[in-house]
């Protein structure tokens, strides 16, 4: 953090005090809101009709922020009795069985996907940062290294590309987060599963999240990878993955990563952010067969500026 003790933030600080919300927030701009009294399946078909992956839910003395991470836990099936299987189509049964059941349960009872801090629009703030570019001071032409990001960071969660989705995104609500790299056995960066892939699914499609990571993937991108394929899954046509309600989910074609490297100046880091509208960046060590150094967020980039280590 040495680097980064040695950089003036004075310039980038006095420019966020300087700016009011309202600067941010996207004019006439429709929230919307789901009550805490109303069921799981209610809420996701809510979300899936306006393609949006969280909502704030009102409640007395306090606002929650509700997430569809995942929209159906593992322990919710060994809660209700059940042994999670081990063979791919008994887990895609029981996950289609169960999934009209939990969807009847009131939104408030579900586990682990609420978020009680400060909620933000990521995306705008690293648009208004890089438009301001020049009222940063040098901090925009330092290198990510320089600047103390790679410093003190905790371990890359990571998941394995063989594994249930359901397990992989229990994994990630476990750790709050909502993406994680999927790595091979050999430490190879591959691709990226975010909580993105499952946007507007439904109580219906719980089935899809059986599939092993690496599966899911190929056939939401319709490529191939790692032996998977769109074309041959005998699951290409399940109804998650066919749904004619995707549109604003992950585009169709190769798997894409976004990566950066120690070297990557801040300003090109923020201009990658907005460019590709994405939220989290694997720092790697080559272009070639990729290993996960560190992964930074919009959240790590605030923090920095703001001078909040």
């Amino acid at each position: 953090m040495a680097d980064a003790e040695m950089t003036d933030f004075s310039a980038a600080q006095k420019l966020l005090e300087s700016t009011n919300l309202t600067e941010l927030c996207k004019k006439d701009q429709k929230i919307v809101l789901l009550e805490h009294n109303t069921t799981i399946g209610d809420a996701l078909k809510t979300l899936a009709k306006h393609n949006i992956l969280s909502a704030p839910m009102p409640m007395p003395g306090s606002v929650h922020h509700h997430y569809l991470a995942p929209p159906l836990h593992p322990a919710d099936l060994t809660d209700a009795g059940h042994r999670m299987p081990t063979q791919m189509l008994a887990l895609m049964q029981l996950l289609e069985k169960e999934g009209p059941i939990f969807s009847d349960r009131l939104l408030v009872t579900i586990r682990g996907v609420e978020d009680r801090g400060l909620v933000y629009q990521a995306e705008d703030i690293m648009r208004y940062l890089l438009a301001h570019l020049g009222e940063l001071g040098g901090v925009a032409d330092r290198t990510i290294e320089q600047l103390g990001l790679l410093t003190g960071k905790p371990p890359v969660l990571s998941v394995n590309p063989h594994v249930p989705a359901l397990l992989a995104y229990a994994q990630q609500a476990a750790q709050q987060v909502s993406g994680a790299p999927v790595i091979t056995d050999s430490g190879e960066l591959i691709a990226n599963l975010s909580i993105s892939d499952i946007r507007a699914i439904t109580a219906e499609q719980f089935g899809a999240l059986a599939l092993p990571v690496a599966e899911f993937l190929a056939v939401e991108h319709g490529t191939a990878y790692l032996g998977y394929s769109a074309t041959t899954s005998e699951h290409a046509k399940h109804p998650f993955f066919a749904s004619a309600n995707r549109s604003g989910g992950p585009t169709k074609g190769d798997i894409q990563l976004f990566t950066c490297k120690a070297d990557t100046l801040l300003s090109q880091l923020l201009h990658k952010i907005v460019d590709e509208r994405i939220h989290r960046v694997y720092v790697v060590d080559r272009d070639e067969e990729p290993r996960v150094q560190a992964v930074i967020t919009p959240t790590d980039i605030l923090r920095l500026v703001a001078g909040v280590f």
